[in-house]
């Protein structure tokens, strides 16, 4: 799992490299690294490769 982040108003990305740190079983895992440097939108992708297929969830939301 590849975590990455942006903020599409800014055009920038993360001033961090967010890592997967561990897998806590019942798919969940922990992510650790992630830091946001200012309030507005912000886009995080969660690249999940397998063998045979990649996916890519994408949570929108807004710091206030």
């Amino acid at each position: 799992i590849r975590v990455d982040g942006r903020m599409p108003a800014h055009n920038h990305g993360l001033p961090t490299a967010p890592q997967v740190t561990a897998e806590l079983g019942n798919g969940d895992y922990r992510v650790e690294g992630l830091r946001f440097q200012m309030t507005g939108e912000w886009v995080v992708e969660f690249t999940i490769q397998t063998e045979r297929h990649t996916d890519v969830a994408a949570v929108i939301f807004t710091l206030r």
